[in-house]
């Protein structure tokens, strides 16, 4: 009679891992609630040249040429002009924040390429009385304003200078800043540094692919949490952030070290891959700071470029060798264990009835 098999059914984690990761993946281009335009890697930057009459503001710009930061000391109230004069954004005295939204500027400024010559938005017109709404209490305003970016960036080769009008204490005061173009570096060397990287991978994981290509993984990961984490803290609250740069590899780096435990075949090999899928967005969201020349992190840039080579070379070579693991036979004669992936050992053969004799 056949001896019945009770081994219980197969649960592996392949389509929970698959459905996370595009969960997280779907994370690349969200942004924050606060602000509309969120600030990418570029090749233009705007900077404030000067500020007349001195006042008592501190004025920069972040993102290359997207934002306005603007700092009031306590005491004293800011107005900050729309396009077409009127009041847009305030700071009180007692350093609460606050936006006019009857100012066309309020739906102008949610999209990088709008049309700024009319005098009125989806919220209200030049002329409405304002409608002063509280956004924050920290003397800070953070804004994306058109006046420091060119519309047409086809056309613009040379320099631009820009002006924002604002009131402080009932004073005129006029922030005059510069755009300019940088060239663009070349990322050759960077993907030199990943080449580089790759190889020496592979040759480390040339005997032990599944080890080596789970620590490589693991390893890119943290590299990639703590420079997307800088990137994500470099820019203000109020701004609209992508948590998915620290987030994505992050998770890739604990579904890496699932891959390094686990002993069954199938749910390691589903979570290296998972694991390379995460890192591989990753990678193509952040791809843009190996091509543009100002970038948005508190990182110097070259070690910004850097840690991404490496990370893309160390991604490619587990890829590889997650694959070669793969495809490698399973020794029959290897001790079974609880890996149901592993093929039994052959059961001996049945004793002949003559054998008795």
């Amino acid at each position: 009679m056949a001896r019945r098999d009770r081994r219980p059914p197969r649960r592996h984690g392949g389509p929970f891992l698959a459905l996370l990761t595009a969960a997280l993946l779907s994370l690349v281009g969200l942004a924050g609630p606060a602000a509309a335009v969120t600030p990418r890697p570029t090749d233009y930057r705007s900077s404030v040249q000067s500020i007349e009459p001195s006042a008592p503001i501190t004025v920069r710009v972040i993102g290359g040429d997207t934002l306005l930061d603007l700092r009031a000391e306590p005491g004293h109230e800011v107005v900050v002009a729309g396009y077409g004069g009127e009041p847009y954004l305030r700071v009180q005295r007692d350093g609460t924040t606050q936006v006019n939204t009857r100012s066309p500027a309020v739906s102008l400024n949610r999209t990088r390429d709008a049309n700024i010559s009319g005098s009125s938005g989806d919220g209200g017109s030049v002329g409405d009385q304002p409608d002063w709404q509280t956004t924050g209490h920290d003397g800070r305003l953070v804004w994306h304003d058109h006046r420091i970016h060119t519309q047409d960036g086809a056309a613009f080769t040379g320099e631009l200078a820009w002006s924002v009008p604002l009131t402080v204490d009932d004073v005129a005061v006029t922030i005059d800043g510069r755009l300019v173009r940088v060239d663009p570096p070349s990322p050759l060397p960077y993907l030199a540094v990943g080449a580089v990287v790759a190889v020496l991978t592979w040759l480390a994981g040339r005997l032990r692919a599944r080890l080596v290509a789970a620590i490589a993984l693991i390893v890119a990961s943290a590299l990639a949490t703590a420079t997307g984490a800088i990137e994500w803290l470099s820019l203000p609250g109020s701004v609209a952030r992508n948590a998915g740069v620290f987030l994505l590899p992050l998770v890739a780096g604990l579904v890496a070290g699932l891959g390094l435990v686990l002993r069954r075949r199938t749910p390691t090999l589903v979570a290296l891959l998972a694991s390379v899928s995460l890192l591989s967005g990753w990678l193509a969201f952040r791809w843009s700071i190996l091509t543009r020349s100002v970038l948005i992190s508190d990182l110097a840039p070259v070690i910004d470029r850097v840690a991404l080579a490496a990370v893309l070379g160390a991604v490619v070579a587990a890829a590889g060798l997650t694959v070669q693991w793969a495809g490698t036979p399973v020794d029959p004669a290897a001790p079974v264990t609880r890996g149901r992936d592993r093929p039994s050992a052959p059961a001996p053969p049945a004793p002949s009835p003559h054998a008795a004799g």
